[in-house]
């Protein structure tokens, strides 16, 4: 189910895009050789705005869907099981840092 959040996540944001620039390029120029491949501006101008009202249609309609599947009780209770194994996981590993971190203080200092 969040493969499915995710496409229509994605659909939502393109449509947006295309509405906002018709040919999809949000910034004027290319990107410069050394900022291949990474996202951002890279101090480039935003490109005029040059609308096409059918993507914002378009857009609603993603957006609907997406909320749809936000607010589907199945995928919160999903959501939220998958972000208490990460918190659990994220804890286990801060306590064994935080273990080995004792151990090497406790050591030091010792004449060996």
């Amino acid at each position: 189910m969040d493969m499915a959040r995710k496409f229509l996540q994605m659909g939502w944001t393109r449509s947006l895009r295309y509405f906002n620039h018709k040919s999809g390029q949000k910034y004027v120029g290319a990107v410069p050789l050394d900022s291949k491949g990474q996202s951002g501006a890279h101090g480039r101008e935003v490109a005029p705005f040059d609308r096409d009202y059918s993507k914002l249609e378009s857009a609603k309609i993603f957006k609907a869907k997406l909320d749809t599947v936000k607010n589907d009780p199945v995928y919160i209770e999903r959501m939220k099981q998958h972000q208490d194994m990460f918190d659990s996981q994220s804890a286990t590993k801060k306590d064994t840092k935080r273990e080995r971190a004792g151990t090497a203080r406790s050591t030091q200092g010792k004449i060996v």
